[in-house]
């Protein structure tokens, strides 16, 4: 699983959080890619939905605070809050490339891949299941096809 966009000013409990300026690149995104990205981003499956909503440093409003996936990838729901406002940040090539192919596209997951992520980003936030607990079948074999590894960007 990939896991980009998590910032320390709001998740600092998740070991892949960065400080924004370490989101920074030396080139801008390409004004055309960033409302197919933001819309992307913004039609994940939710996967962690929290009881608050997000403010900026600002005191802007950002929004609901979810965490979305497609399935390979994971990101907060305010990812495309900040690339819309910082259009300097830095966008994985692979989740670029991902995104491209999947254009126009719904995002759906079966049920066992979404226990699949949901089992990751419960490890991503440092949640340990119960001694003795099961993974469902599903999930054991997706585990063994695509490993348990979380890659941070």
């Amino acid at each position: 699983m990939n896991v980009v966009g998590f910032l320390h000013v709001h998740d600092p409990h998740i070991a892949c959080s960065k400080d924004i300026n370490d989101l920074f690149s030396d080139s801008l995104l390409n004004n055309e890619k960033l409302p197919e990205i933001s819309n992307y981003l913004e039609n994940g499956v939710s996967i962690v939905r929290y009881i608050s909503n997000l403010y900026d440093t600002d005191g802007e409003l950002i929004g609901p605070n979810i965490i979305y996936t497609d399935g390979l990838w994971v990101w907060p729901s305010y990812y495309s809050f900040y690339l819309k406002k910082y259009p300097q940040i830095l966008i994985p090539e692979e989740l670029q490339s991902r995104i491209g192919l999947n254009l126009g596209k719904i995002i759906s997951l079966s049920q066992g891949e979404k226990g699949y992520i949901e089992y990751l980003t419960g490890k991503m936030l440092g949640i340990r299941l119960p001694s003795g607990y099961k993974l469902s079948p599903d999930i054991s074999t997706i585990i063994k096809e695509r490993g348990d590894t979380v890659t941070c960007y």
